[in-house]
């Protein structure tokens, strides 16, 4: 569910950032309303689990800042800054990097049907934005061509 949710989160910020919204207002907006939900859960629970004291909140929160908030908002910067397909690109390779990286703990265990899926489906997102750019590329310069009767051969 984290994965799907950054994913559907980055293409809808992308889209923002093509508008014109910073990634300094989309992280502010996206965190606000992520620490209002974080907030009535703790009001729905009556409490924060297990952080029991002021100092493990002040730790955890510090750790959410350095390790969550401001990764993403760099990686929010330079998809704003980069072309719609090597955006999309990116986030089609993000399952596979997650991949890669839980290989490093010890706990987790290679799984061959896992990394398939993942492949597959990085490959088939991959295609699929590059074939989109082809068709929107011809569609364009379909629509920059003057019509037949205005082009000089046709003049006579």
């Amino acid at each position: 569910m984290s994965g799907i949710s950054i994913t559907i989160s980055l293409l809808y910020c992308k889209r923002l950032q093509d508008r014109g919204v910073g990634a300094d207002t989309v992280m502010t907006v996206r965190y606000v309303l992520l620490i209002l939900f974080a907030g009535t859960v703790v009001l729905w629970q009556r409490g924060f689990g297990s952080v029991d004291t002021p100092r493990q909140f002040m730790v955890l929160s510090a750790a959410t800042t350095v390790f969550i908030v401001l990764p993403l908002y760099a990686y929010q910067l330079g998809i704003g800054r980069t072309a719609p397909l090597t955006a999309h690109v990116i986030r089609a390779l993000g399952p596979v990097f997650v991949f890669a990286l839980e290989q490093l703990d010890g706990r987790l265990h290679y799984s061959l049907p896992t990394l398939a899926c993942i492949l597959v489906y990085s490959a088939s997102v991959i295609l699929s934005n590059i074939a989109h750019g082809w068709t929107d590329k011809s569609v364009r310069g379909k629509a920059l061509q003057p019509p037949l009767a205005a082009s000089p051969a046709h003049c006579d």
